[in-house]
């Protein structure tokens, strides 16, 4: 039987992180694999620990205030190791809703990863509106390796190989995590999760988007800058903010993974910080990517 280790960070979103444990447990096949949770809380203001610990003692809980989202699931990722052994370490956003056979299709897909390519890999469980049912996060495909653009990869009944992985539903083999261990230390909330993709695609493990969509997840990431009402002094703050545009760990990654774009990135981040308003401009006019 397949042992899977839950990891999940949450602040704040108390609803949403009951809501998401309750589907857990309520699809739970005790025919095909077990499961233990790990869940690090950021220092919750609204009682999230509280209610956790009451409603689901079984899970294992750590709060660690202050903690950013790469943060918090490194440390869900280290708690884990202390259990024993897990054949696969499932990343899970708590305002995620798993559809019944999300954990069942994910194991099937180590299978057809051995099956196909002799080896296992990553399994990208795609999410979509709750209400439009349209695409949110999932797999992209590269149009080039060392170039940022890439296709979404939108479940279309087959198995695709993707590049870059939202962790929103990821589920990493133990072979994996073997040689790449856990999130990059250089991230404190967003990108650790393309970074770890791409670093699992550079060493030869394949990463698969799943046929069909395994949960449900609002898009509720709006303009990743500040307009031009706000203050200088708040722009730049926003600049070089983890839930910004965190521009040390971004050029970092894109240092790493797209050498050749790294000047341009950083004149992107500079112009969306100082001239907002021709950023917004340009993005309107569709001339611009990022």
């Amino acid at each position: 039987m397949e042992r899977i280790a839950i990891l999940i960070t949450c602040y704040n979103r108390k609803d949403k992180t009951l809501k998401c444990l309750s589907e857990i447990y309520a699809n739970y096949n005790k025919d095909l694999y077990s499961f233990e949770i790990f869940i690090v809380d950021g220092g919750s203001s609204d009682n999230t620990p509280s209610f956790i610990k009451e409603k689901f003692p079984e899970v294992h809980l750590k709060i660690c205030n202050g903690l950013f989202w790469a943060e918090g699931m490194r440390e869900a990722w280290k708690l884990s190791e202390t259990y024993g052994i897990f054949d696969y370490f499932l990343l899970l956003n708590d305002d995620t809703n798993l559809y019944p056979i999300a954990i069942d299709e994910l194991i099937k897909a180590d299978k057809y990863s051995l099956e196909t390519k002799g080896k296992s890999g990553i399994y990208v469980g795609s999410t979509c509106d709750p209400e439009t049912k349209k695409y949110t996060y999932g797999g992209i495909k590269l149009k080039q390796w060392g170039k940022r653009a890439g296709t979404i990869l939108v479940p279309n009944g087959t198995y695709q190989q993707c590049d870059l992985a939202n962790a929103n539903i990821l589920m990493i083999s133990r072979t994996v995590y073997n040689v790449l261990g856990s999130f990059s230390n250089e991230y404190t909330h967003g990108i650790a999760d393309f970074d770890y993709s791409l670093s699992a695609v550079k060493a030869g493990f394949p990463v698969w988007v799943l046929p069909f969509y395994c949960g449900e997840c609002q898009n509720d990431h709006g303009p990743s800058w500040l307009p031009q009402r706000s203050s200088l002094k708040q722009r730049i703050k926003y600049l070089y903010s983890p839930k910004g545009l965190a521009y040390k760990q971004q050029l970092h990654y894109i240092r790493k993974f797209f050498p050749s774009e790294y000047n341009e990135m950083k004149i992107k981040l500079w112009l969306k910080t100082l001239f907002p308003f021709i950023w917004t401009y340009l993005k309107k006019i569709n001339s611009i990517n990022l």
